[in-house]
C-alpha cells in the first residue's frame, strides 16, 4: 500500500474516546446519545470513538454485541432505519457528517 495516497487521513487533534458501556437501552434515541451519536448525544469533542470490543474467541461482546444486531436492541421502529445494514450506515452517517470516525475495538477483554 502506498501511504502517500491513502485517503484515509488522520484527523488531528486526537480526541479520542471509547463506549463500553452504556446507561440508556431504551428508547433508541437514548441509546443512539449514550453512543454519542451526534444529534442525540449532548455536544462532546470527541472526534475518533470506538465501540468495545470483538474478541477473537467470543466475537461480539459489550457494546459491539449492539452494533452486531442493532434491531434487537433499537427495536423495529427507529429513527436510523429497520434493518441491520440500514441502522448501522445511518448512525456511521452521523458520526462521519459531524467529523466523528467510528470504529471498533478488536482483541480487548471486558
Amino acid at each position: 500500500m502506498n501511504w502517500q495516497n491513502n485517503q484515509s487521513k488522520v484527523n488531528y487533534p486526537v480526541r479520542f474516546g471509547y463506549v463500553n458501556k452504556i446507561a440508556n437501552w431504551w428508547p433508541p434515541e437514548k441509546i443512539a446519545a449514550d453512543l454519542g451519536v451526534p444529534g442525540f448525544a449532548s455536544y462532546h469533542m470527541y472526534n475518533y470513538i470506538t465501540l468495545c470490543f470483538w474478541t477473537y474467541q467470543h466475537g461480539p461482546v459489550d457494546i459491539v454485541l449492539l452494533w452486531d444486531d442493532p434491531v434487537k436492541y433499537f427495536g423495529g421502529e427507529n429513527p436510523f432505519g429497520a434493518t441491520k445494514d440500514q441502522i448501522q450506515k445511518s448512525i456511521k452517517n452521523k458520526y462521519n457528517q459531524n467529523g466523528i470516525k467510528i470504529m471498533i475495538s478488536a482483541f480487548g477483554a471486558t
